[in-house]
């Protein structure tokens, strides 16, 4: 199989379930774009965000791939752990989330891949993993069906960050803390990726570094 149809085979593999969804725009804040979609199956909570922000794409890459650092500024999330990095590309790790009382903590547990689409735009994909040596017993494990991050360069220092999410937070959770996950959660990754990319470096750019390209 060639180059070019690997590349247009996997892009369709990952999008194909969010490509399924009819996303309307339900909110605008600061400058970021939330939708939303009718779920497929029960349990499942969809939401996208969509924001043009300022920086160049790649120091937001580093950010989005810095297990060390995200932890001190993206909401709610407590730790970040690899698991397996066995190709530039792709990896395995956990991202540990704190959530309110009386719900217990979630634990998304994630094989990833960077896929680059061409030389100014980026995909992050994770989708959940079954490799139950890895599930934390302290945390609810979520069944994430695709949770994508994709950045454009958009010339003049500008780049379009978007992010969509698919999944079963599993467990029970009260339905105030569902609508953050899905309006105010998004809002505030973007308000503070905007800061880092703007203020600060990344801690740990080691598989930012190492990604074949």
């Amino acid at each position: 199989m060639n180059k070019v149809i690997l590349f247009l085979t996997m892009i369709i593999m990952y999008q194909s379930p969010l490509m399924a969804l009819e996303w309307e725009k339900f909110h605008s804040e600061d400058g970021i774009d939330l939708f939303r979609a009718q779920a497929l199956d029960s349990g499942l909570i969809p939401f996208k965000a969509e924001a043009i922000v300022e920086g160049d794409w790649e120091e937001y890459l580093k950010h989005l791939l810095d297990s060390k650092g995200r932890s001190t500024w993206a909401p709610k999330l407590d730790k970040i752990l690899i698991h397996e990095h066995n190709s530039p590309n792709k990896i395995i790790y956990s991202e540990y989330y704190k959530t309110p009382w009386p719900a217990t903590d979630r634990q998304f547990l994630l094989e990833g891949e960077i896929i680059f689409q061409g030389e100014n735009s980026v995909r992050l994909v994770g989708k959940n993993s079954n490799r139950d040596e890895f599930i934390s017993s302290e945390h609810i494990k979520c069944d994430v069906k695709f949770l994508v991050f994709e950045l454009t360069n958009l010339g003049e220092n500008k780049t379009k960050l978007s992010f969509s999410f698919l999944g079963d937070i599993q467990g029970w959770m009260p339905v105030w803390l569902i609508n953050i996950i899905q309006k105010r959660w998004p809002v505030r990754f973007i308000q503070e990726i905007r800061k880092q990319a703007k203020y600060n470096e990344a801690i740990d750019i080691r598989i930012f570094r190492g990604l074949q390209r």
